[in-house]
This record gives C-alpha cells, sequence and structure tokens, in this order.
C-alpha cells in the first residue's frame, strides 16, 4: 500500500502489509528526516494495520 502525504517532510510512506491477520511488515519512507523514518519504521513492524 502507498499512501501519498502532504504537509509533512516525507511525500509517500509505503507499507507492507499482511493480508490475513493486517499485520505491517515493513514500512519504507520517501523523502522526509531520517532519524524520524528510522524510528517510525521500527515502532510500526508488527503492528495491526486497523489500529
Amino acid at each position: 500500500m502507498t499512501y501519498k502525504t502532504s504537509g509533512v517532510c516525507s511525500t509517500e510512506i509505503e507499507l507492507d502489509i499482511e493480508e490475513e491477520s493486517e499485520v505491517i511488515r515493513s514500512v519504507r519512507f520517501k523523502n522526509g528526516c531520517a532519524g524520524n523514518a528510522i524510528g517510525l519504521t521500527k515502532a510500526l513492524k508488527k503492528w495491526r494495520s486497523s489500529k
């Protein structure tokens, strides 16, 4: 899934979500602040996408 952002540093967020369990397998940010992207990527892994 790709989400186009607006009003923030990152221009796009790409999510790889397991269909059956809805668990986020990976997150990738296009552009934006590297420190925030690294932290959010680690925090979001294994979350359910419905949260």
